[in-house]
């Protein structure tokens, strides 16, 4: 019994993958995609973006405050003690 011929869409494809280099490849792969394949990928790399711009806005308008430990002095106050000559 001879074997089922896969789909002639795919064994083009994967015939395409192995000549072309990945680079290639991977470019080549955008023009395989559906219109709603592409969308949907359009929509995952858009949220994507927006992250990285909204994570480095919220870095650059955050002022840090230096972390002071509950129970030990502020380190304000041990440098005054210093210079007035106190321990």
């Amino acid at each position: 019994m001879p074997e089922a011929e896969p789909s002639t869409r795919w064994a083009r494809l994967k015939r395409r993958a192995q000549k072309w280099p990945p680079v290639r490849a991977a470019i080549g792969a955008w023009f395989y995609l559906t219109e709603r394949e592409r969308w949907a990928l359009f929509v995952v790399l858009a949220l994507a973006l927006l992250g990285v711009v909204a994570r480095y806005w919220h870095l650059r308008r955050s002022e840090s405050e230096p972390y002071q430990p509950a129970g030990l002095p502020a380190e304000s106050d041990s440098l005054r003690a210093d210079a007035d000559g106190r321990r």
